[in-house]
């Protein structure tokens, strides 16, 4: 990129290769652009830049250029089409404009309006814009400015952001304090020649009155400096137009218009949107008669009501999209209706967007209720139902469109949070059609930064499922504060729980964090699959640990259930010693010795304190800390992953600042231990009562318990042979006795680690924030293609299945897991069938009855004597014909989703009888039964049924009227 002279603006562009995206950038600057009747640029002067790179065209890279004429503050560019000038508000205009506005000869031409840079020297004087200042209107260095569309062969832009479709929208001044003589007409032009001196750049012929030879000292008047965006605004309608003076629609009063006539709409969108809110404020139904190109009429549909507007399209030109009010009858002879049709759900959705916004969990009744109750008119259930998806679909967007930034989202955040770590992975396809997304890591400076300033070295890792469009699993990796809160280092989104997706998560964790050793880390899982394999490849020195919770649980589906066996298995857990641990397996072998068989499976290094390592000076038995994180993102597990991804980014973000700014108010200066912490040191010292330190010397003490155990202390080393002190860093109630004897302060013996000074250096470090989407920088990298992760069919479950001997609330929404639980959940029993003896189904559900009932039939005989040998044998029947019943419940499932033509078909054949076998059946009043068990209950039954008929009978029936 190079700078032209502007003695060389009049040479002949460069001739660029083909293959390279250059261009030549000329901007006119110093100057204002006047708007009406006709684009053109008043004043100011040209400056060209040669090999301007097409990859790196964004605003801010335009704003580098611009700075080097001179400008600074905010900036506003345009670009000229059909003699309109456009705003270029976002990224897209800018892009879209570079693809379809550059000329045949490699040109792009852009319009500046900026804040003009005084020098502090001339601040005060009377001529700001002294002769040394390029910012002086150079009136000969600016030629008439063409159509860029006359000399393109590139079609025109379908975004429309030109300040002609949103004048009006705020209280802005006009351009008349821009500079003199802008939005002055062409007779005014022409009656004061030579007023101003200005030359309007585009025009055709105006300011005939001025020219080269009219520019004098007079042009150098003093300017007005603009101060803010605002200043260049301009109302169609303002005193600086010619002719009539019309109002301007507000886009922002767009719920609440109000009608007169010569109101000028920006497009015919508006204008059915004015009309449709129009009917809701009036509460009654309007119905638009004409919709074309050229007019748009509306009318009440009350038969018999006046009320009418109709609107026109300004001019004549193709392509004008001005309408205006020519007729408007704001009279209503018809009464209101309680059911306005022009309330639509899309409508609904754009005026309660906001409401969503602040409270995306609002029911859709009261939501309902509280519309109804604002607009006075009803709404069905499904037509706020239908609003409140439209709303939230706006709020977060289009789940597969949303992959198509990821690519972007990715380079924001590397740029924004400098040495983050996000890298995305897509699955193997072809590169021209586009790849499915795999994986996406995210590993944020801040949060590494704040792990290795003080985060002791465990690491807990667990992953989580995501209930969005999309499904997939989330992996997130969770350490441990100095106040033994969680820290978030870094999650990963992946196609599910597998061996390839952990060792990918694993292997850029050990990356980020720089682990060069394996045993300087220790990892808190709950054994997923493939969890297992991939930390024996990547990290096959470090240390392990298994939550207890998903060892219990694996235990009880082992089949060793009961309050004894979690007992004994908590214990051995907690057992800080190794004598300890030995004896606490003696117990749980003692009480079930197949239990202890199945436990000795699991070496005690992965769930035992006895026989951790004392390095990370942490004693944690649970993962809770990667449970409480996905309990905490629960709601942005069911979003887009984009909404997703930047959801858990502000939760971050948020969580560091508070805690960051609650350690600096309430903790710094004031406490030297974190708060949980203290108490964990108020409880030690509470349970000193029970030790008796008996002293060696000044470092070394022993302590006597009431439970009669004995233990050493070594205050110097800060060790006690409880190894529970070793374990967390914090003085244990052996050591507080010692400590407390000694008259010394045990805080002062408390590891460094839980201190407010180090918990105040693991939060000092920020995530930085991000732009919205808009102002992404475009990657223009392939985006990726939505993936099918296999999400289950029908309603995601929301809330994780609780055990068996978890307490719950019953709530309306189902049972939930609450702090202050009123029951327990239901236990499962097996039910055992009292036909065939057999666990699992009852007697309505029993195949072997089945088969013998289908087996007997009318013209077998009977046998009123039932004994023993003859139940034996109805039994060896059923046994054999039991293959049968699974093969009629197959034949029936297969054949309910075929049409029958015979039904005969579908019965079983008959399942052959020895005929030497007799047939064990009761009969009782034209009745079969097959079991006596069956026969006692048919007749209670019946008893039953007849006592309470005869109570009924013997009732005295009463009037009617009483």
């Amino acid at each position: 990129m190079s700078l032209r002279l502007e003695v060389l603006n009049d040479e002949p562009n460069p001739r660029y290769d083909e293959s390279v995206p250059v261009i030549t950038l000329k901007i006119y600057h110093g100057g204002s652009c006047n708007f009406v009747p006709k684009g053109n640029y008043i004043g100011g002067r040209i400056s060209i830049f040669d090999y301007v790179d097409l990859n790196f065209m964004c605003f801010d890279y335009l704003n580098e250029l611009v700075e080097q004429l001179g400008y600074g503050g905010s900036k506003r560019y345009y670009k000229l089409d059909r003699k309109r000038f456009y705003f270029l508000m976002y990224q897209t205009d800018l892009l879209q404009m570079c693809d379809g506005y550059i000329t045949k000869n490699r040109e792009l031409t852009l319009y500046l309006e900026a804040q003009i840079e005084i020098p502090i020297t001339q601040i005060g004087s009377s001529n700001p814009l002294s002769n040394d200042n390029h910012f002086e209107p150079d009136v000969g260095g600016v030629g008439d400015v063409a159509d860029e569309s006359d000399n393109s062969d590139w079609s025109c832009s379908t975004w429309d952001f030109s300040d002609s479709a949103n004048e009006g929208v705020g209280d802005s001044d006009s351009e008349g304090e821009i500079e003199k003589g802008v939005g002055k007409s062409n007779n005014e032009g022409q009656n004061k020649s030579g007023g101003d001196g200005e030359t309007e750049c585009g025009g055709e012929g105006e300011n005939k009155g001025g020219g080269e030879g009219d520019s004098d000292s007079s042009s150098l008047e003093e300017k007005d400096i603009m101060t803010s965006e605002e200043d260049f605004d301009s109302d169609l309608g303002s005193d600086e137009d010619g002719g009539p003076q019309f109002p301007l629609f507000n886009p922002c009063t767009i719920f609440n218009p109000v009608f007169v006539i010569g109101l000028l709409f920006g497009n015919k969108d508006e204008i059915r949107q004015a009309v449709r809110a129009h009917a809701v404020n009036t509460k009654r139904s309007l119905k638009i008669t004409k919709n074309d190109n050229r007019r748009i009429y509306a009318r009440c549909v009350s038969e018999g009501c006046d009320w009418k507007i109709n609107t026109l399209r300004v001019g004549g030109e193709k392509g004008e999209s001005t309408f205006q009010i020519r007729e408007y009858n704001p009279k209503h002879s018809c009464t209101r209706s309680y059911e306005v049709k022009n309330a639509t759900s899309g409508w609904l959705a754009k005026k309660i967007i906001n409401k969503f916004i602040a409270d995306p969990k609002r029911r859709v009744g009261g939501f309902r209720k509280e519309v109804t109750q604002e607009l006075g008119f009803d709404i069905s259930k499904g037509q706020a139902y239908r609003a409140k998806t439209l709303a939230l679909e706006k709020i977060e967007e289009h789940a597969n469109d949303q992959y198509k930034q990821l690519w972007d989202y990715a380079e924001k955040l590397r740029r924004t949070n400098p040495g983050s770590t996000v890298i995305m992975q897509m699955a193997e396809g072809d590169d021209q059609e586009g790849r499915k997304f795999d994986k996406f890591y995210v590993g944020l400076a801040g949060l590494r930064k704040g792990f290795m300033s003080g985060c002791r070295p465990i690491i807990g890792v667990d992953g989580t499922h995501l209930k969005g469009p999309h499904g997939g699993v989330l992996l997130t990796s969770v350490s441990v504060d100095p106040n033994n809160n969680l820290f978030p280092i870094s999650y990963d989104v992946v196609s599910g729980e597998t061996k390839i997706a952990w060792e990918w998560f694993l292997m850029l964790l050990k990356e980020d964090l720089n682990i060069m050793r394996d045993d300087s880390i220790t990892f808190l899982s709950d054994k997923q699959k493939g969890l297992i394999p991939a930390f024996e490849k990547v990290f096959p020195g470090a240390d392990n640990r298994f939550c207890i919770r998903h060892l219990h649980g694996n235990m009880k589906r082992a089949g060793f259930r009961g309050l004894a066996h979690k007992l004994a298995l908590w214990n051995a857990a907690k057992a800080s010693t190794m004598s300890d641990f030995e004896l606490r397996m003696q117990e749980l072998g003692q009480l079930d010795a197949k239990t202890l068989e199945w436990l000795n499976d699991t070496p005690p290094t992965q769930w035992s304190r006895s026989h951790f390592c004392t390095f990370p000076k942490c004693d944690m038995l649970l993962n809770n800390v990667c449970e409480t994180l996905n309990s905490n993102i629960l709601d942005a597990r069911k979003k887009p992953i984009l909404t997703m991804l930047e959801w858990i980014r502000q939760y971050l973000m948020t969580r560091l600042q508070e805690n960051r700014d609650k350690a600096r108010r309430m903790w710094q200066g004031r406490l030297r231990l974190c708060p949980r912490i203290r108490k964990i040191v108020d409880r030690h010292m509470d349970r000193t009562s029970d030790c008796i330190p008996i002293k060696s010397d000044d470092l070394h003490y022993a302590v006597e318990c009431y439970d009669l155990q004995r233990f050493t202390i070594d205050l110097q080393n800060h060790n006690c042979s409880c190894r529970k002190w070793e374990l967390t860093g914090i003085p244990c109630p052996h050591a507080m006795s010692a400590i407390c004897r000694q008259k010394l302060d045990p805080e002062d013996f408390v590891h460094v680690a839980y201190t407010v000074d180090t918990y105040l250096k693991v939060y000092e470090h920020s995530i930085l924030p991000i732009n919205g989407p808009r102002l992404w920088a475009k990657t223009g990298f392939i985006p990726p293609i939505p993936p099918n992760f296999g999400r289950s069919v029908g309603k995601p479950a929301r809330a994780r299945r609780l055990e068996p001997d978890e307490l719950v609330r019953k709530t309306k929404k189902g049972i939930r897991k609450q702090k202050q639980p009123i029951k327990m959940k239901k236990q499962p029993y097996n039910v055992k069938c009292k036909y065939c003896g057999e666990k699992g189904h009852n007697i309505k559900g029993c195949d072997v009855r089945k088969i013998v009932e289908a087996a007997l039939g009318e013209d077998m005989p009977l046998s009123e004597d039932f004994t023993a040998n003859q139940w034996t044998s109805a039994q060896e029947i059923g046994t054999a014909s039991s293959s049968t019943s699974h093969k009629m419940t197959k034949n029936k499932r297969a054949s309910s989703s075929t049409e029958v033509t015979n039904p005969s078909a579908m019965m079983p054949p008959p399942v052959p009888i020895p005929a030497a076998t007799p047939v064990p059946l009761l009969m009782k009043g034209g009745k079969k039964y097959v079991t006596m068990s069956n026969l006692t209950a048919a007749v209670f039954s019946t008893n039953q049924r007849n006592k309470e008929k005869s109570k009924r009978d013997g009732k005295k029936k009463m009037p009617p009227w009483k």
